[in-house]
Formats: structure tokens, sequence, C-alpha cells
């Protein structure tokens, strides 16, 4: 929250396994500001997924704007229009939220402004990769997300399943060999 604060940053990164949690946090994120009512005029967001769909991403985002492309048939004329809206309003603070990412995607083809020095239009990015996010997209701050470690997992293992965890050896032994396997899982 604080990296999306700061003015000095256009592009946060989230970055960490499949699985862990990324696209909650990005979830949970944007409910926090809508909340707030701030420092946002407007938060976009779209599902980028491992073979980008321009027209798809373009889609996500033009309902978030409110904004009809159907008249629009070329790739780059759905750009132009996007890139338009989202500049058409020098007051207006925008956050723009992409999630799984695998590799870089072209902004300025997608019609996101890309490395927008007038500061409002900022955007927070998710992926497994940290060098997607830091080499190709040039995030200016990237955050880890990473799994549980083992007595993080026992511990929310032995919160779910209560007093029973106790009173059963046979199930903690259990519960220690399916700790041992799934927390802090890395790729």
């Amino acid at each position: 929250m604080k990296a999306l604060d700061d003015e000095k940053l256009r592009v946060i990164g989230v970055y960490g396994p499949g699985g862990v949690g990324k696209t909650t946090l990005l979830e949970e994120v944007e409910k926090k500001l809508r909340k707030e009512k701030g420092p946002f005029h407007m938060i976009v967001k779209a599902k980028v997924s491992q073979i980008p769909v321009s027209k798809n991403i373009q889609d996500e985002i033009a309902d978030a704007l409110k904004l009809d492309l159907k008249d629009v048939r070329s790739k780059r004329g759905r750009a132009n229009r996007l890139l338009e809206r989202l500049q058409r309003d020098p007051s207006e603070k925008v956050l723009i939220i992409l999630d799984d990412l695998w590799g870089e995607l072209d902004l300025k083809a997608v019609g996101i402004p890309s490395r927008d020095i007038s500061g409002k239009c900022k955007l927070l990015l998710a992926s497994r990769f940290e060098d997607v996010l830091k080499q190709k997209m040039c995030a200016d701050e990237t955050f880890f997300l990473g799994g549980l470690n083992n007595d993080e997992a026992f511990g929310l293992f032995a919160k779910t399943v209560g007093n029973r965890l106790e009173d059963d050896e046979d199930l903690k032994a259990i519960a220690a060999r399916v700790v041992k396997k799934l927390a802090g899982w890395r790729r």
C-alpha cells in the first residue's frame, strides 16, 4: 500500500510461485483502495494469462472504464481509444492491475500508457517470475510473495483441524507429512 501511495513509483510488481495468493492479494488491495476512496479515481484490471490476447485485455479494461469499443475493429484503433480515454483527464489518477503476466506485455499495443511520467496512471502487476516484472515490464519496485514455512503451515493445519490433532497421534503423524510435503513449496 505504501508503494501505491509513493508518487515516484509508476510500476509495482508482486511475484511468487503459482497458487501462493498473488491474485487474492491483488483483489484485497483493490477492495481496500475502493473502500478508502483513494488515491485513485479509477481502478481497472485485466487478466493477461500465459498467452495474452490483446482484445480480451482491452475488453476488460474498456468495461471497467465504461468505454464502448464495439465500433472499433482494429487492434490499433482499440488501443488508441483506450489510450485516449486513460489520458483524457489530467487530474484523474488511474490504477491498472494486470494479473498473471508470463512475459513482456506491449502496453502501447494494448492501449495502456507506458512509463507514464504524468503520474496519473500507475501499474500493479502480478507474475510468477521476478525477471518478467523487473527486466521486461521495468517495475520500479517488486515484492516477493512466498509460501508458508513448515511451522506456519503446521500452525494453520492445527488451527483448521482443532482439538482433534491434540488427541490423535495418527493424525499428528499424517499432519506432519502433509505439511512437510506442501508447506513453503517452490516451483
